[in-house]
């Protein structure tokens, strides 16, 4: 196995020189990403204020630029951006992150390895959640190691708009209408009774509702100041802080919703182990305010690294898209016993992708 750590004798052979990137930098980063990942440069992953947002912008657990790059003679050969976690465990808290906009320049070998080096510099972790074939081959050769796995789901809030703009007009359409309109109506969206989802602000969201750690699992910690922080996304259209109570007892979760293009996502949502019937509810209710808040959404995703959530989220009406493994690189000792991770659409790119 390849040590990313200590492989300073050959890196020093290498002429690249590392820095963090101003948004001075936007324009050349702009370049290579579109050249390496087959980004348009009119993409919305490049646009000019969301890519502030990522890289240079204020943030609640990194102040400083969140963009590393690589130079050669002046030029920029490589890029990795810095998404932050903050990572909960029963022996403390751990800085870690989810590597984003990982690119080089295919002409400068060694230099997507060092940029990703240079991200890791101060980190107990690194996280790698999809990405591309490529990516997914190398990360092993690297030390990262597959843990838990990322579920991600989809419900259709409208009857018939996911199939018709999704679904080729062929002899097919049909039948993916009719499937289209049966996960619409069914399950129905009704609560049970008792249980009650509201709006809320997001500073009455009760402290003990936020996701805390377990033997062996780390979960990503949150506060109000990270999810106001990620409600300023300029992806996110709009957004909203719901919570599920049942008749006098106090809230039971709570959740938050984003709007992106014409999607509602699930963002994040707490306790940690919630059981399957209070998830079930809990996808219900969130369904339920998506259709009250959102009335031009026409779909809504949701994820989650928990299985008792994921049980409940099925039984809710969400239908199984795809799972991909939690890749983890622990830089740590401290995170040797931890082996299972609680993350949500919140702890990555995959918030507004």
């Amino acid at each position: 196995m390849f040590d990313l750590l200590s492989s300073r004798s050959y890196l020093r052979k290498m002429s690249f020189v590392g820095y963090t990137s101003s948004p001075g930098d936007r324009s050349n980063i702009t370049s290579l990403l579109s050249a390496a990942l087959g980004i348009g440069e009119n993409s919305p992953e490049v646009d000019q204020r969301l890519q502030h947002w990522k890289y240079w912008g204020p943030h609640p657990l990194i102040g400083v630029s969140r963009s590393h790059i690589l130079k050669e003679q002046g030029a920029i050969v490589a890029h990795g951006g810095v998404w932050p976690i903050e990572l909960c465990t029963p022996s403390g808290n751990f800085k870690a992150f989810h590597l984003i906009d990982w690119a080089a320049k295919r002409d400068s070998p060694g230099a997507g390895m060092q940029v990703l080096r240079q991200c890791c510099y101060g980190m107990a972790a690194m996280f790698s959640i999809g990405g591309t074939a490529m990516t997914k081959k190398i990360l092993p050769a690297f030390g990262f190691k597959s843990y838990n796995h990322m579920s991600f789901l989809q419900r259709p809030l409208r009857p018939l708009q996911p199939a018709l703009r999704e679904s080729p007009a062929d002899w097919k359409m049909p039948a993916r209408v009719l499937r289209n309109l049966y996960r619409y109506l069914y399950p129905s969206r009704t609560l049970p009774q008792g249980w009650h989802v509201s709006r809320t602000e997001l500073g009455q969201i009760p402290e003990s509702l936020w996701p805390s750690a377990s033997a062996g699992m780390a979960a990503s910690q949150r506060s109000s100041q990270l999810i106001s922080h990620v409600m300023s996304c300029p992806a996110i259209r709009s957004s909203a802080c719901g919570l599920l109570s049942r008749g006098a007892y106090p809230a039971a979760a709570y959740f938050l919703l984003v709007q992106v293009g014409d999607q509602v996502r699930l963002a994040d949502y707490g306790p940690t182990d919630l059981d399957e019937e209070t998830s079930r509810i809990l996808g219900l209710g969130a369904q339920a305010l998506a259709l009250s808040l959102f009335p031009d959404a026409i779909a809504m995703i949701a994820a989650t690294s928990e299985l008792p959530t994921l049980s409940g989220f099925l039984r809710s009406g969400f239908i199984l898209n795809y799972e991909e493994p939690i890749r983890v690189l622990k830089l740590d000792p401290s995170l040797s016993s931890i082996d299972r991770f609680r993350l949500t659409l919140l702890d990555n790119d995959a918030l507004y992708l």
